[in-house]
């Protein structure tokens, strides 16, 4: 295991940017939960309620000890360890959380125990309620509480809010508080992280002296962060910064780094995942070392304000079922579906912004324009263009029935049915038509404009050319459920979803196996600009978002009905 000096708090590295955008103002939701627990919502009562949480922190090599000490070939040596550490509380997080990734077996079981009952005794919600009034409230104190707090918190969706809060409590224009400033020499690496994610997210070109100085720091965790704060400021030296970083760190903490990255490379972004260990990274590390040799006279940063970040709303094409009896199907019952199906969109909080029926058997969607949503109509074997009210603007009929749709940058529109792979211009006339005599196509997707993927039923995945060149061929699990999506990621992972084994997982560009998440029965799924990915499930009615560890980190959907699709934008 290795020192906690070198890896202290690795799990709080997750915590999410500061400009993460909070959903709508949720504090009257906030003081009613916290009112019905008995716990007061003034400013002076927020803080307590932080301070009575706070522990002194422990010391890293006594921390260490004991979670070496779970491993001890004494029993009783082992239980007193667990015992103390359970004690501590979430003080004990960092270690628990270093010694999960232990190479002994019983380190790890045990930590993972330690970790789960110390986490279950922790009421989120409240946390969360807690922080977010701080921010809205701004009492006095709220910077110090919040900071002497986050090396305790139990959960990286808490981490997350008290980091978006002190981009809110501890900023006065474009300048970040002398508190927050200090901590960026703070001993305590989630406390640094924390300052630096305020600073990238202000934007103040006073702080390029700052991010310059923190690209030297021996923390790569600092340096990540100096590399996205100069690119903000976009200044070039961002890159070089960015890229010597993926030979440090790994998925979780670097999807910022390679979004940056990707979008500079544009077409000529490394067909290379991120690392998971010493040789993958330095693979990655070497790959974009080579395209910056090749691009760095003509990089311009500017490209990367042409990026449209997602809004956060998800769009759903859904079909309420009604229970028929007892059979196989979920919980035991067996359901069918009522022939109309539901067209919405949700904000962050799971409310319905827009909705309307749509009786022929919808089963993709995406919005395309203010008040203008595409649609693939299964049923009637067109692709159809209506406003969010549901009126109908466009159709044009595929000759087939179509599984998945696609608007394009240029304004073309690629789609798919069981047969075919076809782009139409603005003026409904074929780009190209491929045709595939065997109807089992399930999954596609057109990506780098110039490139196809498609999935078949039994699992072979392709890849090719508009003018049917294959690049590449390779086997995943078969898709058992014909309506769903996959995706393809800026760098070539492909994310499939495994419907007979209850989990997605990626591929890399040879069709290699890498992460795997598990979810129920998922039918779909899409990589997002934060490192995570949505998932939803046809059969569930799930629409849930999972970290790089397979946890969910926001408010999950329950549709009840069958989902065809669901696409974050």
């Amino acid at each position: 295991m290795r020192k906690l000096s070198a890896t202290v708090l690795a799990s709080l590295l997750l915590i999410m940017p500061a400009q993460a955008q909070n959903p709508a103002d949720s504090s009257k939701e906030d003081e009613a939960l916290l009112l019905r627990q008995g716990q007061k919502a003034d400013g002076a009562s927020l803080i307590d309620y932080l301070k009575k949480r706070t522990f002194e922190e422990p010391d890293p090599k006594m921390l260490e000890k004991l979670v070496r000490q779970l491993g001890h070939p004494i029993f009783l040596k082992r239980e007193e360890a667990y015992a103390k550490l359970l004690v501590m509380g979430t003080a004990a997080l960092s270690g628990v959380k270093q010694g999960e990734q232990d190479s002994d077996a019983e380190i790890r079981r045990r930590s993972a125990d330690v970790r789960f009952k110390i986490e279950k005794s922790n009421d989120l919600q409240t946390q969360g309620a807690v922080i977010r009034l701080l921010g809205a409230k701004k009492p006095a104190g709220a910077i110090e509480a919040l900071l002497a707090y986050l090396p305790f918190t139990a959960d990286v969706s808490i981490q997350e809010e008290i980091t978006r809060t002190l981009g809110v409590v501890a900023v006065a224009g474009k300048k970040v508080d002398p508190t927050l400033m200090a901590c960026l020499e703070d001993k305590q690496i989630n406390k640094r992280v924390a300052a630096m994610e305020v600073l990238i997210e202000v934007k103040n070109p006073e702080y390029s002296a700052t991010f310059r100085k923190y690209a030297k720091d021996a923390a790569p965790e600092m340096r990540l962060r100096a590399g996205l704060g100069l690119a903000e400021l976009r200044d070039k030296e961002s890159v070089p910064i960015l890229i010597d970083v993926l030979k440090d760190l790994g998925p979780a903490q670097l999807w910022r780094a390679e979004n940056v990255l990707s979008q500079l490379a544009g077409e000529k972004t490394p067909h290379v995942p991120l690392g998971n260990d010493t040789a993958s990274r330095e693979a990655c590390h070497q790959a974009w070392s080579k395209w910056y040799l090749a691009s760095a006279a003509t990089l311009d940063l500017k490209t990367l304000d042409e990026e449209t970040a997602l809004v956060g709303n998800i769009v759903v094409v859904y079909m309420p079922v009604r229970k028929v009896g007892v059979g196989v199907g979920i919980g035991g019952q067996r359901f069918v579906g009522n022939g109309q199906s539901e067209i919405f969109e949700l904000d962050r909080t799971n409310k319905v912004l827009w909705k309307f029926n749509n009786n022929n058997y919808p089963v993709a969607a995406q919005v395309v324009g203010q008040d203008r949503v595409l649609v693939a109509e299964f049923g009637q074997g067109r692709l159809a263009e209506y406003t969010t009210k549901g009126e109908l603007k466009w159709s044009y009929g595929c000759n087939g029935n179509p599984l998945g749709v696609q608007r394009l940058p240029n304004g073309n529109t690629f789609f798919y049915t069981l047969n075919r792979l076809v782009e139409i211009d603005r003026n409904n006339a074929e780009v190209f038509s491929i045709p595939r005599p065997n109807f089992d196509i399930h999954r596609a997707k057109l990506y780098k404009n110039n490139e196809i993927l498609f999935v078949t039923k039994s699992g072979l995945v392709t890849r090719m050319t508009k003018d049917q060149k294959v690049l590449k061929s390779f086997t995943v699990p078969p898709m058992t459920r014909q309506f769903g999506s996959v995706d393809v990621h800026k760098n070539g992972t492909l994310l499939v979803p495994d419907y007979q084994q209850s989990k997605v997982t990626e591929y890399d560009i040879d069709g290699r196996p890498g992460l795997a998440r598990a979810v129920a029965f998922p039918s779909g799924a899409q990589y997002l600009n934060n490192g995570n990915i949505l998932v939803f499930s046809e059969q569930t009615g799930r629409i849930v978002e999972l970290d790089r560890q397979g946890k969910e980190v926001a408010n999950p959907h329950n549709a009840g009905g069958n989902v065809f699709s669901a696409v974050k934008r």
